[in-house]
């Protein structure tokens, strides 16, 4: 089984007030994956659900 890597997430390093957004941006790096795959993304934080996770699903085709 080969893992992918995942390069370090970047996000919004100043302060989110309650009800604004901020934005975090993840890359995958598909080498040497082919067909469906799935990654989970936990962000922790400081809100009232401090865990919450996110599913990235998607189909990697062969060249």
């Amino acid at each position: 089984m080969r893992v992918a890597v995942v390069q370090r997430p970047t996000y919004t390093t100043t302060p989110i007030l309650p009800g604004k957004e901020g934005e975090i941006t993840v890359e995958f790096n598909s080498a040497g994956q082919v067909g469906q795959q799935q990654k989970i993304i936990t962000i922790a934080s400081n809100a009232e659900s401090n865990i919450t996770t996110v599913q990235l699903k998607g189909t990697v085709e062969a060249i």
